[in-house]
């Protein structure tokens, strides 16, 4: 009996088409984290709330030091909170503070308090009168930098731990401190 070796005279083989995927259940309909998935919530406190900008904060801590030193914080060394009337139009969450500094003295940058994922934060100093030095300094208190302050620039902050005001001049000075 001759054989056949020739594909051309056979008939090709087509496997039968299998099950494909399940459906997903309907127990899945209710997971946000699978339907939902890129939608926003009903939930506020799992709405996106963005985070300022560093260009925001600095432009809000210089429209702030423009009109603090009209403003008569009297607290020396200590930050006071800019009441909500006299904070620049910002549609993010800005938190603007200043402090009055007598000559010769410290003050430590306020710290945030704890909120949500943790981590450094951006932040930004602008001067608004006087003369001071920011002063960044390591875990163990040795200072790492040593910036001037001027009226005219304002500076970002990448963590606000660990960074100290000194009032240098002979005059008050007034700070103001911008974090998101």
């Amino acid at each position: 009996m001759p054989q056949n070796t020739s594909t051309a005279s056979r008939p090709a083989v087509v496997p039968a088409p299998g099950p494909g995927p399940e459906p997903l259940p309907e127990l899945l309909e209710g997971v946000g984290d699978v339907v939902l998935a890129g939608h926003s919530t009903g939930y506020p406190h799992l709405a996106v709330r963005p985070a300022p900008t560093p260009g925001q904060l600095a432009a809000a801590a210089r429209e702030t030091a423009a009109e603090a030193p009209a403003a008569g914080w009297h607290t020396p060394g200590q930050w006071r909170t800019v009441p909500s009337d006299s904070r620049p139009d910002t549609a993010t969450r800005i938190r603007l503070s200043v402090a009055v500094l007598p000559p010769n003295a410290f003050l430590a940058l306020p710290a945030e308090a704890a909120s949500g994922s943790g981590g450094p934060r951006t932040a930004a100093v602008h001067m608004a009168r006087g003369r001071a030095h920011l002063v960044a300094t390591s875990a163990d208190g040795a200072m790492t930098a040593v910036q001037r302050l001027t009226t005219e620039r304002g500076h970002v902050l990448g963590a606000r731990c660990g960074h100290h005001l000194i009032n240098t001049g002979d005059e008050t000075a007034v700070v103001v401190h911008a974090h998101g």
